[in-house]
């Protein structure tokens, strides 16, 4: 693959991606709470707001930002939030070449595939023929 057929498949996700967030804007809020410890940024969260009623429940939106506030009498997490999630960046596909496919799989398609993998709560996870 030459130098432009890469760069015409990373401007081809960039489009993509960004022209998808252009046509379905969502509502990003700024939110003041009581102390929340646990958040960290780019964690998601169901924002309501039942004051004015200006964001439905039912809005997930991502923190971006994540600041503090410590007084005597009361303490309080500001949260900035975006109602897209964060980008996945672009990763190049790893074709495998004509001979390879066929000295592994004799020419032949291969379907009705299970993969098992180690899941992260040391368990293993098996697909069910959806490959």
């Amino acid at each position: 693959m030459d130098a432009m057929q890469r760069f015409q498949i990373i401007s081809d996700w960039a489009a993509l991606t960004l022209l998808t967030r252009q046509r379905n804007p969502n509502a990003s809020a700024d939110i003041t709470h009581t102390i929340l410890p646990f958040l960290e940024p780019r964690d998601p969260i169901v924002i309501a707001d039942q004051n004015y009623s200006s964001i439905t429940g039912s809005t997930l939106g991502w923190v971006t930002r994540i600041s503090e506030t410590y007084e005597a009498s009361k303490s309080e997490t500001i949260l900035s939030t975006t109602a897209y999630a964060q980008l996945p960046s672009y990763d190049p596909r790893q074709d495998l070449d004509v001979a390879t496919i066929d000295s592994t799989f004799f020419g032949q398609p291969a379907i009705n595939v299970n993969i098992s993998y180690p899941s992260i709560d040391s368990g293993t996870v098996t697909t069910q023929d959806q490959i």
